[in-house]
């Protein structure tokens, strides 16, 4: 399962309210991250092939709380893609 494509870079940079640089995957992960002129931002995506699992993680230095809704709203984005 190619993690990049459950998460793709429009909504990894939605999710994060920012630009991000070209995805890097690594076998069933794949990483956005923030440009080095900032501000400081990455979504990771970790996929389990055999039991069918996935993790989303968003790493800002703001309030978690402003980014709940674009979590669920990739979180159900990436369901409906399994």
């Amino acid at each position: 399962m190619d993690a990049c494509a459950l998460v793709t870079q429009e909504e990894a940079e939605k999710l994060a309210g920012t630009p991000l640089e070209e995805p890097v995957s690594v076998r069933e992960t794949c990483t956005y991250t923030g440009p080095v002129s900032g501000p400081l931002a990455q979504v990771e995506v970790f996929v389990s092939v055999s039991g069918t699992w996935v993790a989303v993680r968003l790493v800002r230095l703001d309030d978690p709380a402003g980014y709940a809704k674009r979590l669920t709203d990739v979180a159900r984005t990436v369901a409906g893609r399994l």
